[in-house]
């Protein structure tokens, strides 16, 4: 039997490839869809409903999730308003007008 051990990076670059192969037969998905159960989801069965990984994925698109700013508000609230209609048809429609803004 040998024994390998995984540095950090090669261990998180396997947990990575796991993940795409198990949870999204391969492909990475970069816009927002709608699971196999129903749920929000981005990347790699990353949940849009946990606040932790939505404000990530707002962080991401270059928007603070604390602010304060009119424009910025607006458009999380946009977010989240196609996030919580969870229905896969409605969500790729707001989705393709939210990107085409």
């Amino acid at each position: 039997m040998n024994n390998h051990l995984l540095n950090q990076s090669i261990y998180e670059a396997e947990r990575f490839t796991l993940l795409k192969n198990v949870e999204e037969s391969g492909q990475v998905e970069l816009r927002p869809y709608v699971d196999s159960v129903g749920i929000a989801t981005i990347g790699v069965g990353f949940n849009l409903k946990d606040s932790a990984v939505f404000n990530e994925v707002i962080k991401g698109l270059g928007l603070n999730p604390n602010s304060t700013n009119a424009a910025d508000l607006q458009a999380i609230n946009n977010i989240k308003t196609i996030i919580t209609n969870t229905s896969s048809s409605t969500m790729k429609l707001g989705v393709r007008s939210f990107y085409a803004v």
